[in-house]
């Protein structure tokens, strides 16, 4: 069956080569998918400021190491910057990188 529904999955991955679990964005609609992974709808079905924010505090956070300071290396996108998301960073001794 075709569909016209944009479904974004969100990647993170250690230096160690260990993988976070996925944050899968579906639009306006939650399906289902992996046991491990988080699930989120956005209008658009792709990443907003708002549910990186909840990537970052739900996923991060709890599946980073301990280790502090913690450095987090990402690309530039807008949805990826927000006032929370840079607080929490703080917070939590984990510093921002954004790559162009």
């Amino acid at each position: 069956m075709a569909t016209k529904e944009h479904i974004s999955v969100h990647c993170c991955i250690n230096a160690a080569g260990n993988a976070l679990p996925p944050m899968i964005i579906f639009t306006n609609t939650l399906p289902g998918g992996p046991i491990n992974a988080t699930y989120a709808c956005s209008d658009s079905g792709f990443m907003d400021q708002y549910l990186y924010f909840q990537w970052f505090e739900i996923v991060f956070l709890q599946y980073a190491v301990p280790q502090r300071p913690l450095l987090l290396i990402q690309d530039g996108a807008l949805s990826h910057v927000s006032v929370p998301l840079i607080r929490s960073a703080v917070a939590n001794d984990v510093i921002l990188l954004y790559l162009p």
